[in-house]
């Protein structure tokens, strides 16, 4: 129970990752909201889950607003945000540098990169009400080698070892 009533906000935790995540953090004691784009996902995960610790929300992390949204309904909801896990992603530029489009790599970079900065803008003020909170970013072993991933995943990743 190491996240006992922990107000936490998962994106793309429908599947992969994230599910893991949402289901380990439930385990722990974890209040979850699962901010991700597949909604019948989301509508099973619901059924699966009691409200009074799970709530899905539709959130399109390429929105800055509708990951604002997902944070906010958190902590209406449950009164306060403690986490937020930025998990969104997938590898959607396969292409080299030689080879990609720039508005392939573009996207990448908001999938995987903008979308965390968002997420830790917008929870700021919520960890400030809450008198503090914790910052979970999924990134990659591509972050740390070229050649495990293509460029711009990889380029994305290597921005949040940070």
């Amino acid at each position: 129970m190491r996240l006992k009533d922990k107000v936490c906000v998962i994106t793309g935790g429908c599947s992969g990752i994230g599910l893991a995540g949402v289901e380990m953090f439930l385990d722990e004691g974890a209040i979850v909201v699962c901010a991700d784009i597949q909604d019948d996902k989301g509508a099973a995960l619901s059924a699966r889950f009691p409200a009074a610790r799970f709530a899905f929300v539709r959130c399109d992390v390429l929105e800055e607003s509708q990951i604002k949204a997902a944070l906010d309904l958190a902590a209406s909801r449950f009164g306060r945000l403690d986490v937020i896990w930025n998990n969104a992603g997938g590898c959607t530029a396969p292409a080299g540098i030689a080879d990609i489009a720039i508005a392939d790599f573009e996207r990448e970079i908001r999938l995987l990169l903008t979308s965390v900065v968002a997420g830790i803008k917008h929870a700021i003020p919520h960890f400030k009400a809450a008198g503090g909170g914790a910052v979970v970013n999924t990134a990659s072993m591509a972050a740390l080698q070229i050649g495990h991933a293509p460029f711009a995943y990889a380029t994305a990743k290597g921005a949040l070892k940070w």
